[in-house]
Protein backbone atom coordinates (compact mmCIF):
# COMPACT_ATOMS: atom_id res chain seq x y z
CA UNK A 1 0.00 0.00 0.00
CA UNK A 2 0.91 3.67 -0.37
CA UNK A 3 2.34 4.31 2.96
CA UNK A 4 1.15 7.87 2.94
CA UNK A 5 2.71 10.47 5.60
CA UNK A 6 4.25 7.68 7.50
CA UNK A 7 7.02 7.57 4.98
CA UNK A 8 8.22 10.97 6.55
CA UNK A 9 10.58 10.39 9.12
CA UNK A 10 12.33 7.42 6.92
CA UNK A 11 12.38 9.34 3.58
CA UNK A 12 12.74 13.21 4.68
CA UNK A 13 13.51 13.95 7.95
CA UNK A 14 15.83 10.89 8.79
CA UNK A 15 18.27 11.52 6.21
CA UNK A 16 18.22 15.46 6.51
CA UNK A 17 19.10 15.31 10.03
CA UNK A 18 21.68 12.63 9.56
CA UNK A 19 23.17 14.79 7.20
CA UNK A 20 23.41 18.00 9.34
CA UNK A 21 21.05 19.78 7.15
CA UNK A 22 18.15 20.52 9.44
CA UNK A 23 17.26 20.22 13.07
CA UNK A 24 14.37 20.01 15.43
CA UNK A 25 14.22 24.04 15.46
CA UNK A 26 15.17 24.83 11.57
CA UNK A 27 12.50 26.74 10.07
CA UNK A 28 10.83 26.18 6.71
CA UNK A 29 8.31 28.60 5.00
CA UNK A 30 5.07 26.52 4.21
CA UNK A 31 4.13 28.35 0.88
CA UNK A 32 2.44 27.27 -2.03
CA UNK A 33 4.79 25.78 -4.27
CA UNK A 34 5.50 24.35 -7.56
CA UNK A 35 8.21 22.13 -9.20
CA UNK A 36 7.80 21.14 -12.93
CA UNK A 37 4.28 21.27 -12.71
CA UNK A 38 4.47 18.99 -8.82
CA UNK A 39 1.88 21.28 -6.64
CA UNK A 40 1.37 19.46 -3.64
CA UNK A 41 -0.84 20.74 -0.74
CA UNK A 42 -1.47 20.79 2.67
CA UNK A 43 -4.15 18.18 4.28
CA UNK A 44 -6.48 21.01 5.26
CA UNK A 45 -5.58 23.44 2.14
CA UNK A 46 -3.61 26.31 4.18
CA UNK A 47 -0.18 27.73 4.65
CA UNK A 48 1.24 28.59 7.52
CA UNK A 49 4.21 30.87 6.83
CA UNK A 50 7.41 29.69 8.69
CA UNK A 51 6.98 26.77 10.50
CA UNK A 52 9.43 24.59 12.74
CA UNK A 53 10.93 20.98 11.47
CA UNK A 54 9.31 19.91 14.73
CA UNK A 55 5.65 21.65 13.71
CA UNK A 56 6.03 20.20 10.30
CA UNK A 57 6.36 16.75 11.61
CA UNK A 58 4.11 16.71 14.04
CA UNK A 59 1.36 17.85 12.16
CA UNK A 60 2.39 16.37 8.88
CA UNK A 61 3.11 19.21 7.12
CA UNK A 62 3.47 18.11 3.39
CA UNK A 63 5.21 21.42 1.96
CA UNK A 64 7.74 21.20 4.27
CA UNK A 65 8.41 17.30 3.75
CA UNK A 66 8.20 18.25 0.00
CA UNK A 67 11.09 20.86 0.16
CA UNK A 68 12.79 19.06 2.73
CA UNK A 69 13.34 15.95 0.20
CA UNK A 70 13.84 18.40 -2.57
CA UNK A 71 17.23 19.70 -0.49
CA UNK A 72 18.55 16.18 0.32
CA UNK A 73 17.58 14.74 -3.25
CA UNK A 74 15.37 11.96 -3.87
CA UNK A 75 18.42 9.50 -4.25
CA UNK A 76 19.63 10.20 -0.55
CA UNK A 77 16.24 9.36 0.22
CA UNK A 78 16.10 6.14 -1.17
CA UNK A 79 19.33 4.71 -0.11
CA UNK A 80 18.88 5.46 2.98
CA UNK A 81 14.96 3.50 2.42
CA UNK A 82 16.87 0.45 1.21
CA UNK A 83 18.89 0.64 4.40
CA UNK A 84 15.75 -0.40 6.32
CA UNK A 85 14.34 -2.72 4.06
CA UNK A 86 12.03 -0.63 2.09
CA UNK A 87 12.93 -0.59 -1.86
CA UNK A 88 11.64 1.41 -4.21
CA UNK A 89 10.40 1.03 -7.80
CA UNK A 90 12.47 2.39 -10.56
CA UNK A 91 9.42 5.17 -10.98
CA UNK A 92 9.91 6.26 -7.64
CA UNK A 93 12.02 9.23 -8.50
CA UNK A 94 9.55 12.27 -7.81
CA UNK A 95 9.05 14.60 -5.16
CA UNK A 96 5.88 12.92 -4.43
CA UNK A 97 7.63 10.15 -2.53
CA UNK A 98 8.14 12.58 0.43
CA UNK A 99 4.27 11.99 0.68
CA UNK A 100 4.57 8.32 0.28
CA UNK A 101 3.35 8.47 -3.88
CA UNK A 102 5.07 5.26 -4.23
CA UNK A 103 4.13 2.73 -7.54
CA UNK A 104 4.45 -0.37 -5.69
CA UNK A 105 4.14 0.28 -2.43
CA UNK A 106 4.71 -1.48 0.86
CA UNK A 107 3.28 -3.58 3.66
CA UNK A 108 2.25 -2.55 6.95
CA UNK A 109 5.04 -5.38 8.08
CA UNK A 110 8.09 -3.24 6.77
CA UNK A 111 6.89 -0.45 7.50
CA UNK A 112 6.75 -1.17 10.81
CA UNK A 113 9.94 -3.09 11.00
CA UNK A 114 11.19 0.23 9.67
CA UNK A 115 10.08 2.21 12.40
CA UNK A 116 11.93 0.01 14.83
CA UNK A 117 15.43 1.87 14.13
CA UNK A 118 14.48 4.64 15.79
CA UNK A 119 13.81 3.10 19.12
CA UNK A 120 16.89 0.94 18.72
CA UNK A 121 19.25 3.81 18.12
CA UNK A 122 19.42 3.61 14.87
CA UNK A 123 20.07 -0.44 14.43
CA UNK A 124 18.09 -2.17 11.91
CA UNK A 125 17.57 -5.82 11.62
CA UNK A 126 14.54 -7.88 9.90
CA UNK A 127 11.78 -8.89 12.09
CA UNK A 128 11.04 -12.74 12.92
CA UNK A 129 8.02 -13.84 13.69
CA UNK A 130 9.47 -17.51 14.59
CA UNK A 131 12.58 -17.39 16.69
CA UNK A 132 13.18 -21.01 17.31
CA UNK A 133 11.79 -24.45 15.99
CA UNK A 134 13.05 -27.23 18.69
CA UNK A 135 12.19 -31.28 19.06
CA UNK A 136 10.55 -32.45 21.72
CA UNK A 137 14.18 -33.34 22.60
CA UNK A 138 15.48 -30.01 22.73
CA UNK A 139 17.45 -30.66 19.05
CA UNK A 140 17.45 -27.13 17.54
CA UNK A 141 15.57 -27.58 13.90
CA UNK A 142 15.16 -24.27 13.44
CA UNK A 143 16.74 -20.57 14.94
CA UNK A 144 16.22 -17.02 13.52
CA UNK A 145 19.90 -15.29 13.49
CA UNK A 146 19.93 -11.45 14.26
CA UNK A 147 21.78 -9.21 11.53
CA UNK A 148 21.98 -5.79 12.94
CA UNK A 149 23.26 -3.15 10.97
CA UNK A 150 23.86 0.60 12.36
CA UNK A 151 22.05 2.58 9.57
CA UNK A 152 21.51 6.04 11.70
CA UNK A 153 23.52 7.65 14.23
CA UNK A 154 22.24 7.74 17.47
CA UNK A 155 21.42 11.04 17.91
CA UNK A 156 19.45 11.09 14.45
CA UNK A 157 17.12 8.74 15.82
CA UNK A 158 16.98 9.90 19.19
CA UNK A 159 15.51 13.40 17.19
CA UNK A 160 12.83 11.77 15.64
CA UNK A 161 11.92 10.00 18.14
CA UNK A 162 11.42 13.52 20.66
CA UNK A 163 9.99 14.71 17.86
CA UNK A 164 7.77 12.03 16.97
CA UNK A 165 6.74 12.41 20.88
CA UNK A 166 5.39 15.65 20.35
CA UNK A 167 3.31 14.40 17.41
CA UNK A 168 1.64 12.13 20.09
CA UNK A 169 1.74 14.71 22.52
CA UNK A 170 -0.09 17.75 20.42
CA UNK A 171 0.04 16.82 16.97
CA UNK A 172 -1.74 14.28 14.44
CA UNK A 173 -1.28 11.35 16.66
CA UNK A 174 -2.44 13.49 19.78
CA UNK A 175 -5.13 10.74 21.11
CA UNK A 176 -2.16 8.86 22.82
CA UNK A 177 -1.14 12.17 25.13
CA UNK A 178 -2.78 10.84 28.31
CA UNK A 179 -0.27 8.06 28.69
CA UNK A 180 2.10 8.90 31.79
CA UNK A 181 5.18 7.16 29.98
CA UNK A 182 6.78 8.46 26.63
CA UNK A 183 5.27 7.32 23.66
CA UNK A 184 6.06 8.48 19.76
CA UNK A 185 3.87 7.69 16.81
CA UNK A 186 3.53 8.92 13.06
CA UNK A 187 0.06 9.00 11.30
CA UNK A 188 -1.37 9.12 7.53
CA UNK A 189 -3.64 9.09 5.32
CA UNK A 190 -3.96 8.43 1.53
CA UNK A 191 -7.18 9.73 -0.53
CA UNK A 192 -8.95 7.64 -2.58
CA UNK A 193 -8.28 8.87 -5.91
CA UNK A 194 -8.36 12.63 -4.83
CA UNK A 195 -11.56 12.42 -3.44
CA UNK A 196 -13.06 13.35 -0.09
CA UNK A 197 -12.65 9.60 0.73
CA UNK A 198 -9.45 7.45 1.84
CA UNK A 199 -7.76 4.62 1.19
CA UNK A 200 -5.79 3.89 3.51
CA UNK A 201 -4.74 5.49 7.25
CA UNK A 202 -2.08 4.46 9.58
CA UNK A 203 -0.61 5.11 12.46
CA UNK A 204 3.07 3.90 13.61
CA UNK A 205 3.47 3.92 17.01
CA UNK A 206 6.56 2.95 20.00
CA UNK A 207 8.32 2.80 23.01
CA UNK A 208 10.89 1.81 24.09
CA UNK A 209 10.04 -1.57 23.89
CA UNK A 210 7.83 -1.86 21.13
CA UNK A 211 6.58 -0.82 17.79
CA UNK A 212 3.21 -1.14 16.71
CA UNK A 213 2.10 -0.77 13.55
CA UNK A 214 -1.63 -0.21 12.44
CA UNK A 215 -3.63 -0.03 9.30
CA UNK A 216 -7.40 0.78 8.19
CA UNK A 217 -8.19 0.64 4.50
CA UNK A 218 -9.51 -0.16 1.44
CA UNK A 219 -8.99 -3.74 0.53
CA UNK A 220 -10.97 -3.74 -2.90
CA UNK A 221 -9.55 -0.28 -4.30
CA UNK A 222 -12.63 0.83 -4.74
CA UNK A 223 -15.05 3.47 -4.23
CA UNK A 224 -17.67 1.18 -2.39
CA UNK A 225 -14.28 0.22 -0.11
CA UNK A 226 -12.83 3.46 0.17
CA UNK A 227 -12.95 5.04 3.99
CA UNK A 228 -15.32 7.70 5.11
CA UNK A 229 -13.74 11.17 4.79
CA UNK A 230 -13.25 11.27 8.60
CA UNK A 231 -11.58 8.18 9.28
CA UNK A 232 -7.91 9.09 8.70
CA UNK A 233 -4.46 8.31 10.48
CA UNK A 234 -5.21 10.14 13.96
CA UNK A 235 -8.63 8.55 14.10
CA UNK A 236 -9.53 4.65 14.45
CA UNK A 237 -6.02 3.90 13.98
CA UNK A 238 -4.56 6.04 16.63
CA UNK A 239 -7.37 4.45 18.67
CA UNK A 240 -6.35 1.19 18.28
CA UNK A 241 -2.84 1.98 18.83
CA UNK A 242 -4.30 3.27 22.18
CA UNK A 243 -5.60 0.29 22.80
CA UNK A 244 -2.72 -2.06 22.09
CA UNK A 245 -0.54 0.10 24.14
CA UNK A 246 -3.05 0.36 26.88
CA UNK A 247 -2.76 -3.50 27.00
CA UNK A 248 1.13 -3.73 26.80
CA UNK A 249 1.68 -2.20 29.47
CA UNK A 250 -1.30 -2.59 31.97
CA UNK A 251 1.18 -3.61 34.57
CA UNK A 252 4.61 -2.87 33.43
CA UNK A 253 5.31 0.58 32.05
CA UNK A 254 8.09 0.63 29.64
CA UNK A 255 11.36 3.09 30.53
CA UNK A 256 11.97 5.91 28.76
CA UNK A 257 13.87 6.46 25.36
CA UNK A 258 17.47 6.33 26.16
CA UNK A 259 18.91 9.87 25.69
CA UNK A 260 22.44 9.33 23.63
CA UNK A 261 25.62 11.55 25.06
CA UNK A 262 25.53 13.71 22.15
CA UNK A 263 21.71 15.24 22.46
CA UNK A 264 21.89 18.05 24.43
CA UNK A 265 19.20 20.48 25.32
CA UNK A 266 19.86 24.21 24.60
CA UNK A 267 18.15 27.54 24.56
CA UNK A 268 17.64 29.54 21.32
CA UNK A 269 17.18 33.32 20.64
CA UNK A 270 13.57 34.22 19.54
CA UNK A 271 14.15 37.69 18.32
CA UNK A 272 16.54 36.30 15.73
CA UNK A 273 14.10 32.92 15.26
CA UNK A 274 11.02 35.30 14.43
CA UNK A 275 12.91 38.22 12.94
CA UNK A 276 15.50 36.67 10.56
CA UNK A 277 14.23 33.13 10.45
CA UNK A 278 18.21 32.12 11.75
CA UNK A 279 18.84 30.33 14.80
CA UNK A 280 21.61 31.22 17.46
CA UNK A 281 21.93 29.98 20.88
CA UNK A 282 20.68 32.90 23.47
CA UNK A 283 22.58 34.47 25.77
CA UNK A 284 22.08 33.40 29.17
CA UNK A 285 21.12 37.36 29.77
CA UNK A 286 17.88 37.11 27.71
CA UNK A 287 14.86 37.06 29.75
CA UNK A 288 13.26 34.13 29.57
CA UNK A 289 10.20 35.12 26.84
CA UNK A 290 13.22 35.73 24.10
CA UNK A 291 14.52 32.01 24.74
CA UNK A 292 12.83 28.76 23.71
CA UNK A 293 14.14 25.21 24.74
CA UNK A 294 15.04 22.58 22.04
CA UNK A 295 17.11 19.78 21.31
CA UNK A 296 20.13 19.29 19.52
CA UNK A 297 23.05 16.86 18.47
CA UNK A 298 26.23 18.21 19.86
CA UNK A 299 27.72 18.24 16.09
CA UNK A 300 24.90 20.49 14.77
CA UNK A 301 24.51 22.76 17.62
CA UNK A 302 23.70 26.94 16.46
CA UNK A 303 26.25 29.18 16.78
CA UNK A 304 26.37 31.70 19.36
CA UNK A 305 24.66 35.04 19.24
CA UNK A 306 27.47 37.69 19.82
CA UNK A 307 26.62 39.58 22.72
CA UNK A 308 28.06 39.93 25.94
CA UNK A 309 27.50 36.96 28.44
CA UNK A 310 25.24 37.49 32.14
CA UNK A 311 28.22 36.83 34.30
CA UNK A 312 30.50 38.89 32.35
CA UNK A 313 27.82 41.88 32.26
CA UNK A 314 27.28 41.64 36.09
CA UNK A 315 30.98 41.95 36.63
CA UNK A 316 31.50 44.69 34.33
CA UNK A 317 27.79 46.49 36.50
CA UNK A 318 29.84 46.34 39.42
CA UNK A 319 33.27 47.22 38.31
CA UNK A 320 31.40 50.19 37.24
CA UNK A 321 29.17 50.69 40.27
CA UNK A 322 32.84 50.41 42.13
CA UNK A 323 34.33 52.94 39.89
CA UNK A 324 31.25 55.32 40.31
CA UNK A 325 31.66 55.38 44.09
CA UNK A 326 35.97 56.02 43.69
CA UNK A 327 35.21 58.70 41.65
CA UNK A 328 32.54 60.25 43.69
CA UNK A 329 34.77 60.17 46.88
CA UNK A 330 37.72 61.52 44.99
CA UNK A 331 35.58 64.56 43.72
CA UNK A 332 34.27 64.91 47.19
CA UNK A 333 37.26 65.03 49.02
CA UNK A 334 39.50 67.03 46.23
CA UNK A 335 36.01 70.19 47.14
CA UNK A 336 36.79 69.30 50.93
CA UNK A 337 40.31 70.52 50.13
CA UNK A 338 39.60 72.68 47.95
CA UNK A 339 37.44 74.83 50.37
CA UNK A 340 39.59 74.48 53.42
CA UNK A 341 42.47 76.05 51.14
CA UNK A 342 39.73 78.77 50.41
CA UNK A 343 39.04 79.20 54.08
CA UNK A 344 43.07 79.70 55.26
CA UNK A 345 43.70 82.20 52.48
CA UNK A 346 40.29 83.98 53.69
Amino acid sequence: RQPASTIKPLAVYAPAIENRLITPATLILDEPINYDGYSPKNYNGKYEGWISVRKALSTSNNIAAVKTLKTIGVDTAAEFLKRVNLDLNEQDSGLSLALGGLHKGVSLYDLTQAYTIFANGGVFDKCSLVKKITTKDGIVLYQSKPNPQKVLQQDTAYLITDMLQTAAKEGTAKRLRDFPYQVAAKTGTNSFLKSALNNDAYCISYTSKHTIGVWLGNISNDKKGALPSNVTGGTYPTMIAKNIIKSLYKDNPPPNFKRPNTIVYADIDLKEYHKNQTIVLANASSAPRYRKTEVFSIYNLPPKAVNIKWETRQKNIIENKKQSFLDRMIEFITNKKNQLKKSKAS
